[in-house]
């Protein structure tokens, strides 16, 4: 039995711990130059000037998480630090007690490698290089009772009630983006924009499970397991393979990961994956100094060419109960026929207004509405250019993470445009800088050449 949780454990880490990243404080932010990866109609104002960076001109980077230290770290009976969910000084409730019944970690990460762009008087014309990364991890309430009772339990036959590992998720996708933007302003109140995203993929890792398990009526387990996994890369894959009874399995539990430097000498097969995706967006002014704007990003998907694509089924209810050592029963993953696998990507809706005070044009305030398939989001900013070259930009957000405050500045000097910011302060921190409530941020910084 041991080695059937260290198997789903293993299945489970193959992939590293999404959304879109687009940092928001910026769309308040005065002279913003990427201000079109929010809204593609980004309002055109200022003079005509040409831009461009490279290598690594503008990196952002966004971690988002329910979990907080607290949850896994708390001081024992005695005073000392102590893991709650493994020490027997605090009780199956106060150890998750600072859980969700859905704990979710989502990194990504946006570097960009190359920008070309124009705006004119009444257009802007882009083009952009970018590599992307997008990864999440999602993991139910009842796999932290698990690891608070002891895997020894389940092997030992000791638990007296079922566990239910529904929505369990982890993946992570890794590509890179060749975009290409057009905005259009429309008489004195329309502004019309979008951008067309060529997606070519390096490598996508993802695992989905419902497992429920519980003790069994004439053997040792009941219970389900349903469960994918997909492994897109420009390599073969070291898992073991078997025929049985007409059909082809992935075998998980015999499949040897203590060496894998027979990777690094395989030859590039090329590119995982391909996909499109889309931006598009309006501004409207129906006041001068007010605008009106909303947008739809990152609607497109990507194609998988995938080295392992398989799923496993298994239910007591009509296959059976098991003795505890039968786990290739359940670890045994059907090959799927085509290796095709095709995720959608992480699509972001904006809705938001902004206003020029009419006694000092040079101050702003606006209000940016975020809708992502596992995030909302309210945000309250403040913009203030004193002078040509400098906006300082503050912002305030309710989100379903909780509240955070973020900032941004930007300098636009001649030929080079330099900008830096976050969507959220981290003002609760270890001695050793590590956050201690719960994390949802994007930081940003980026250097341009303005001409």
């Amino acid at each position: 039995m041991k080695r059937l949780l260290l198997a789903i454990t293993l299945l489970l880490a193959v992939a590293a711990t999404a959304r879109a990243q687009e940092f928001r404080t910026g769309y308040f932010l005065e002279n913003y130059s990427y201000a079109y990866r929010i809204n593609p109609a980004a309002p055109i104002e200022g003079k005509p000037y040409f831009f461009a960076g490279l290598g690594l001109g503008n990196v952002t980077a966004e971690a988002h998480t329910n979990l907080s230290l607290p949850s896994f770290i708390a001081r024992d009976k005695n005073g000392e630090l102590a893991f709650p969910l493994l020490s027997s000084d605090f009780t199956m409730e106060q150890a998750l007690s600072g859980l969700s019944s859905v704990n979710d970690l989502g990194l990504n990460l946006n570097m960009n490698l190359l920008t070309i762009g124009w705006q004119g008087q009444n257009n802007r014309i882009t083009a952009e290089v970018n590599l992307r990364s997008d990864s999440y991890l999602f993991v139910p309430i009842d796999m932290f009772s698990l690891v608070k009772l002891g895997l020894s339990s389940l092997a030992d036959s000791e638990f007296d009630q079922k566990y239910s590992f529904a929505g369990l998720d982890v993946g992570t996708d890794l590509y890179t983006e060749l975009a290409v933007g057009y905005t259009q302003r429309i008489g004195d109140m329309l502004t019309v924009g979008g951008r067309i995203k060529g997606l070519f993929g390096i490598a996508s890792v993802g695992a989905g499970l419902d497992f429920s398990v519980q003790p069994g009526l004439e053997k040792d387990i009941a219970g389900a397991v349903d469960g994918t996994l997909h492994v897109a890369a420009p390599i073969t894959v070291p898992i073991g393979k078997f025929d049985y009874e007409g059909k082809q399995y992935y075998d998980i539990a015999a499949t040897d990961v203590s060496d894998l430097s027979g990777l690094w000498n395989q030859s590039a097969k090329g590119t995982a994956g391909w996909g499109l995706g889309f931006d598009l967006g309006v501004t409207f002014e129906p006041i001068d100094g007010l605008y009106l704007s909303a947008a739809v990003n990152d609607l497109g998907f990507i194609n998988w060419n995938c080295s392992v694509n398989g799923h496993m089924f298994y239910d007591s209810n009509t296959m059976g109960e098991l003795d505890s050592e039968d786990y290739k029963t359940i670890l045994a993953m059907e090959v799927l026929n085509g290796g095709r696998y095709t995720t959608a990507l992480n699509y972001s809706i904006h809705a938001g207004a902004k206003y020029k005070m009419p006694f000092y044009d040079r101050l702003s305030v606006g209000l940016l509405g975020t809708m992502q398939r596992h995030y909302k989001e309210a945000r309250l900013g403040l913009d203030i250019t004193p002078l040509d070259f400098i906006s300082l930009a503050g912002s305030a957000a309710l989100s379903n993470y909780g509240g955070s405050l973020g900032a941004a500045l930007n300098l636009k000097f001649p030929i080079v445009n330099f900008f830096i910011g976050t969507d959220a302060f981290f003002f609760n921190l270890t001695r050793q800088f590590i956050p201690v409530d719960p994390v949802n941020s994007t930081v940003t910084v980026g250097l341009l050449l303005a001409i």
